[in-house]
């Protein structure tokens, strides 16, 4: 006998679970179902994904944005294991990073430089972006989770201040209240030129009042051997990093209509930086002649707090969080060349120590409107108090000497910025008549500002205003193939400089999107698509807009335009067997500048965005000895990006190499509880610059090729 069976594993099958998920026939121990005799065997087909994408529950089908929803399984699967693995699965996310700063691109906006981020991170209820620096981000695990949601485009309306170029969202599972479980994920990871890696996941449900109370512990344990060595220091694989990554959410199910949820998160990171030196990936040679290593450390803790009340026709939730975040970085440096190379030698900075800590509390209130009648609405309000503390004690910056040479004079930078801010959100669709819906949204936002220069001593506040409405539109053809139109503006506050500068305004971002999702081929066919426009105004980076003030500070130099293309494609051709195809291809160039001394000219690319991302894959499901098992390739490559400052001269300019990847995964589920794989990453040896940075010899290439084994257990 068979059941058929609709599950998540649709998710680990392909690269993006933009369509939904995968439906077939197999036997109860999960391997391909025998066809009965005198029968077909049924082809496969694919089921509904629902996500929460606008804050309710929806099929992803009918939201009329571009979404990427990518599920626990599919992440465990191609050994995803955070934020920065995503753009292997998710082609219009882009990550970089250099020490503790983390650069996230979407849709060709990136948080480079100015005051808060572009892109948006949330870990289920829990706003977890980080503002003030920018750069500085949390990098959350992924393990355990029922899936990760990637809204591409501005959503300012529903998800606030540094969404402009979207939104990230980490659903983790909640505890089941009725079922005791444990599983745990290990693995050991080799890698070329450099040291073995160790991994172990490990997650326990406790219910401890039936249909009641529940408690699930998840944990990530992680040693990465690294592979870069420091010649100079004697010391190999200076880019290691140990991990310890614990989450705690308690969900109580107080009355049928009142839910209570808590969540704990603590995160231990220490690891060297990836940087290696332009003509050696698998070295590192530090500025001024030093034998320092450069470390990084990424401690956070994040406690949120989320209670819920349904009613006949409405569900009113209250989300409040606290977060903590301390993320020194010691021994960093970089190397500019204020003249053409070869001309004359290179000036070096060098920072024994700098520290970033960051405090917040934030609270969410909204009322959703809940069935499936044709008005749907939320509205809410949301506040944030937020301190944002930097500060690098000594500063180096000269030219190198000879060895032995004693270290410049140094200079100090200290500053610290409070952030007290509300909004209020309203977003509300109607549906016409069955095929047609239109819908409004609009958020206020209101940011009051304090901030202090430790050296200068001085002392700058003010207030900053926006605000953003959306409208779109979508027609059903079939309740499996619609369109949709929208118009929606992201922004992210302005701010100040240090040394009594002048402020900078808000910048912002209004894009057009017209897209098409559609379940063909009986459903064994899903194929979204969309193009878009955006005018990216007030763009904020390094530049003088007013030459009396004579220095080079951030402002708003001025406008950038970006247009794209996105595509989705999932075909199911017969039993067994999966191919996927989804892309990107952006260009996003400036067309306005009114600094009179910018680090960009009209028509330069911006930062940080890849012309092009790329992502195939092949999967086919077997049995062996009535156990299921799977092989797959996945092939990704992501196009050149740019970086440079004109300030300096047209030979500051770096670009990153074209990187191809090949990753191969396999697995069989030895017994009910056990199963086994290995996996190779990086087959093709890909050692090219991942960013841009090599100018300024802080750039990063990609893992060498890695091979590695996994066991999973499971006991229910």
């Amino acid at each position: 006998m068979t059941t058929k069976v609709c599950s998540y594993r649709f998710a680990q099958l392909v690269l993006i679970s933009l369509a939904p998920l995968t439906c077939w026939s197999q036997s109860p121990v999960g391997g391909p179902a025998p066809a009965d005799a005198g029968q077909n065997e049924t082809m496969p087909t694919l089921q509904e994904v629902v996500v929460t994408a606008q804050k309710r529950t929806e099929r992803l089908i009918d939201v009329p944005i571009s979404i990427a929803a990518v599920s626990s399984d599919e992440l465990k699967q191609r050994q995803i294991t955070s934020l920065e693995d995503l753009p292997q699965v998710v082609p219009d996310l882009a990550y970089n990073n250099i020490g503790n700063n983390h650069y996230f691109e979407i849709r060709g906006i990136s948080n480079l430089i100015g005051n808060a981020p572009l892109v948006g991170i949330y870990i289920d209820e829990a706003d977890v972006t980080l503002g003030g620096a920018a750069a500085t981000q949390i990098n959350p695990t992924v393990y355990d989770l029922e899936r990760v949601e990637v809204l591409r485009g501005p959503q300012g309306t529903l998800y606030g201040e540094g969404s402009a170029g979207g939104t990230i969202r980490f659903v983790t599972r909640n505890p089941d209240l009725n079922r005791f479980e444990f599983s745990s994920d290990v693995a050991a990871l080799f890698t070329e030129h450099g040291a073995p890696s160790q991994r172990v996941n490990a997650v326990t449900n406790i219910p401890l009042i039936d249909d009641q109370l529940a408690v699930r512990i998840t944990g990530t344990f992680q040693h990465d051997g690294g592979w870069i060595d420091q010649p100079a220091a004697d010391r190999k694989d200076i880019n290691d990093q140990d991990l310890t990554n614990v989450r705690v959410k308690a969900l109580w199910q107080v009355t049928p209509a009142f839910t209570a949820n808590a969540m704990a998160v603590i995160n231990r990171s220490e690891r060297g930086t990836d940087v290696s030196d332009p003509g050696n990936p698998y070295t590192f040679t530090q500025t001024f002649n030093l034998t320092t290593t450069p470390r990084v450390t990424d401690n956070n803790d994040i406690y949120n707090l989320t209670l819920a009340y349904e009613f006949a026709a409405a569900k009113i939730l209250n989300t409040t969080t606290y977060l903590k975040v301390e993320a020194p970085w010691t021994n960093q440096s970089q190397t500019y060349e204020f003249a053409p190379p070869g001309t004359s030698p290179p000036f070096y900075y060098y920072a024994p120590e700098q520290n970033t800590a960051d405090h917040a509390v934030t609270d969410e209130l909204r009322l959703t409107s809940i069935g499936s009648g044709p008005w749907q609405w939320t509205v809410g309000g949301f506040y944030r108090h937020y301190r944002d503390s930097t500060s690098i004690p000594l500063n180096y910056f000269d030219l190198a000497g000879p060895p032995g040479t004693p270290l410049p004079e140094p200079y100090a930078f200290s500053v610290d910025t409070l952030y007290k801010s509300e909004s209020a959100f309203l977003d509300t669709s109607y549906r016409l008549w069955d095929r047609f819906t239109v819908g409004v949204g609009a958020r206020y936002f209101s940011d009051h500002q304090d901030f202090t220069d430790h050296v200068a001593l001085t002392q700058q506040t003010g207030k900053f205003s926006s605000f953003d409405p959306r409208a779109y539109a979508q027609f059903k053809f079939t309740r499996d193939f619609n369109i949709y139109a929208s118009a929606a503006k992201g922004f992210r506050s302005g701010g100040f400089n240090a040394a009594s500068q002048p402020a900078y305004d808000p910048e912002s971002v209004w894009t057009y999107e017209l897209g098409a999702k559609s379940a063909l081929a009986e459903g064994r066919l899903t194929l979204d698509a969309s193009v878009f426009w955006s005018n990216y105004s007030d763009y904020q980076t390094f530049g003088i807009t007013n030459a009396s003030a004579g220095e080079n500070f951030i402002a708003d130099v001025g406008s950038a335009r970006i247009k794209g293309v996105e595509w989705d494609m999932t075909y199911l051709p017969v039993k067994n067997w999966r191919f996927d195809v989804r892309g990107d291809y952006l260009n996003a160039r400036f067309t306005e500048i009114k600094a009179t001394d910018s680090d960009y000219a009209v028509g330069d690319p911006l930062d940080l965005v890849p012309r092009y991302q790329l992502t195939t894959s092949a999967q086919y499901d077997y049995s062996w000895r009535a156990k299921p098992g799977f092989v797959r390739l996945d092939y990704s490559q992501q196009g050149p990006e740019t970086s440079r400052n004109r300030s300096i001269g047209p030979w500051y300019y770096g670009e990153s190499d074209v990187i191809h990847t090949l990753n191969f995964n396999t697995s069989l589920a030895w017994s009910d509880d056990l199963q086994v794989g290995f996996f190779a990453q990086n087959l093709l040896g890909a050692d090219g610059f991942a960013n841009p940075y090599n100018y300024i010899v802080a750039g990063v290439r990609p893992r060498p090729r890695t091979f590695g084994v996994n066991f999973s257990v499971s006991l229910r």
